[in-house]
């Protein structure tokens, strides 16, 4: 009930939320329970921001490539494997 007024959580994984406030508004208490596979990258968005919104707009297709303009915090081996683990538990999720 206290929504996110004010934020923009996970641009790449807008639909999620929208599913979850959907579910909501239409009286199911349990909607949130949608994002709940989603709270380790948001976590990860937490601290790479940029770097980690390009890297799952670019898993989606809805960019080609990650790169930046600026120097930002990027995502090594382990974080990219991390975020692979993560993307197979959301099985709406479309990935290359």
């Amino acid at each position: 009930d206290r929504g996110a007024a004010g934020s923009m959580p996970a641009p790449p994984l807008v639909d999620f939320l929208v599913a979850a406030y959907e579910r909501y508004a239409d009286g199911d208490p349990a909607a949130a329970e949608i994002l709940l596979p989603l709270t380790p990258l948001f976590t990860l968005e937490l601290l790479y921001n940029l770097g980690l919104i390009k890297e799952l707009l670019v898993r989606r297709r809805i960019i080609r490539h990650a790169v930046t303009r600026t120097p930002i915090p990027q995502l090594d081996a382990v974080d990219q494997r991390d975020v692979e683990r993560m993307l197979r538990r959301l099985p709406a999720f479309t990935s290359p």
